[in-house]
C-alpha cells in the first residue's frame, strides 16, 4: 500500500514539475510573441511616422517650389514689361528727331539703294516709292521717319500685350501704373487712321511729342517703385 502511494505521489510530483515547466516555457513563448509583436508594431509605427514625415516633406518642397516658381515669375514679368515699356518710349522719342542722312542719292546706284533699305526693313512698297521718286533724297528722308513711327508703334503696342497678359504678376501699385501708362501709349497711337505697313499722309500730326511730356513724371514714379520692389523680392 505504501508503494503504491509512494508511487501515486511521484507521478503527481512529475506532472506537477512537468506543469511547472510547460508554464515556464508558455511564460517564455508569451513574452516572446509579445516581445515580436511588439517589435512589429515599433516597426509599422516607425515606418508610419516616416511615411508622414516624407509626405510632409513632399508637401513642403512642392510649396516652395511654387513659391519660387512665382516669385520668378513676378520679377520676369517686370523686367519684360519694364524692357518694353523702356523699349517703346525710347522707339517713340526717336521719331520726333530730326531725319538725316549722309547718303550720297547722286552716286548711289539702285542696286545699292535697295540693299541698303533692305537692310533697315522697309518694305517693298517704300523701295518701290523711292525709286521712283525724282527727289530720292527727300524720299527716303520722309520714307525712314515714316518707318520709325511704325517701329514705334509695334514697341508700344508689344509693350500693350505683354502688360495685359503677364499684370497678373506684377504688384498692384505697380499694375496699376503699368496699366496708365499703356492706355496713353494706346490712346496716343489711336489718334490717327494710319496703320502699320501704310505710309503716314501728309501733314499727319506726331502722337508723340505731347506725351513723352507727359509720361515723365509717370516713368519717374515707376522707376523708382520697381527699384523698391526689387530690394523687398531680394528680401524674401
Amino acid at each position: 500500500m505504501n508503494e503504491a502511494m509512494n508511487t501515486i505521489f511521484q507521478f503527481v510530483g512529475y506532472l506537477a514539475a512537468l506543469a511547472a515547466g510547460a508554464f515556464v516555457i508558455a511564460k517564455i513563448l508569451i513574452r516572446s510573441a509579445l516581445a515580436r509583436n511588439l517589435a512589429s508594431h515599433k516597426t509599422r509605427l516607425w515606418r508610419q511616422q516616416q511615411q508622414e514625415m516624407n509626405d510632409h516633406k513632399r508637401k513642403v518642397d512642392a510649396l516652395f517650389r511654387q513659391a519660387t516658381r512665382i516669385h520668378e515669375r513676378e520679377l520676369d514679368a517686370l523686367s519684360g514689361a519694364w524692357g518694353r515699356l523702356i523699349n517703346a518710349m525710347s522707339s517713340a522719342e526717336l521719331t520726333m528727331e530730326k531725319s538725316e542722312t549722309s547718303i550720297d542719292f547722286d552716286g548711289i546706284s539702285n542696286d545699292k539703294l535697295a540693299e541698303l533699305m533692305d537692310g533697315q526693313g522697309f518694305s517693298d512698297r517704300s523701295r518701290k516709292l523711292l525709286m521712283a521718286s525724282d527727289d530720292k533724297r527727300e524720299t527716303y528722308l520722309e520714307l525712314r521717319r515714316n518707318r520709325r513711327v511704325e517701329l514705334a508703334f509695334a514697341a508700344v503696342r508689344e509693350f500693350h500685350e505683354y502688360v495685359q497678359k503677364n499684370s497678373i504678376f506684377l504688384g498692384n501699385d505697380l499694375k496699376e501704373l503699368f496699366i496708365a501708362i499703356d492706355k496713353m501709349l494706346m490712346q496716343a497711337i489711336a489718334k490717327t487712321d494710319w496703320e502699320l505697313g501704310f505710309e503716314l499722309p501728309a501733314g499727319w500730326t506726331n502722337p508723340f511729342k505731347q506725351l513723352v511730356e507727359e509720361l515723365q513724371p509717370q516713368l519717374d514714379e515707376l522707376s523708382g517703385l520697381i527699384q523698391k520692389h526689387i530690394a523687398q523680392e531680394k528680401m524674401v
